[in-house]
């Protein structure tokens, strides 16, 4: 072999390991890329649940808030409920109907309260409707 033989063989391995070097470095940096903004993406998905869950708590206790105040607001009430209608489950959507029509098979607010709180924390909760304050009209 030739001294040019030998420079063109180490001079063509130095260009396909510079190619290589440059399609594994760009993998590389994409897959790194891919990988952190799928855990943004992630993160991201689970704070709106965690929101989605925190606005449907407070209209959950905004409706029994308006419902026990004095002077209750008939459209907010409508609002209210109309909207917790169209989310809660059926046992539950009963439950608070019931109760804001003062039914005398009603469930306490407590205990409504309690089941909303399984069903937006999946289950897996100790609270019981007697930990619950509520200060009734007087």
């Amino acid at each position: 072999m030739t001294l040019g033989e030998t420079i063109r063989i180490v001079a063509s391995n130095a260009v396909v390991f510079a190619i290589l070097q440059l399609v594994a470095s760009t993998w590389l940096k994409a897959n790194l890329e891919g990988s952190i903004l799928h855990g943004y993406d992630r993160r991201l998905e689970e704070y709106r649940r965690e929101l989605d869950r925190r606005d449907r708590a407070a209209a959950i206790a905004e409706l029994f808030a308006e419902w026990a105040s004095e002077s209750p607001n008939r459209k907010t009430l409508n609002r209210l409920t109309w909207e917790a209608t169209l989310w809660l489950p059926t046992d539950i959507v009963r439950d608070v109907h019931k109760r804001l029509s003062n039914s005398p098979d009603a469930r306490d607010v407590r205990e409504i309260l309690v089941e909303v709180r399984h069903l937006l924390r999946g289950g897996g909760d100790d609270i019981t409707a007697t930990e619950i304050v509520h200060f009734p009209r007087t």
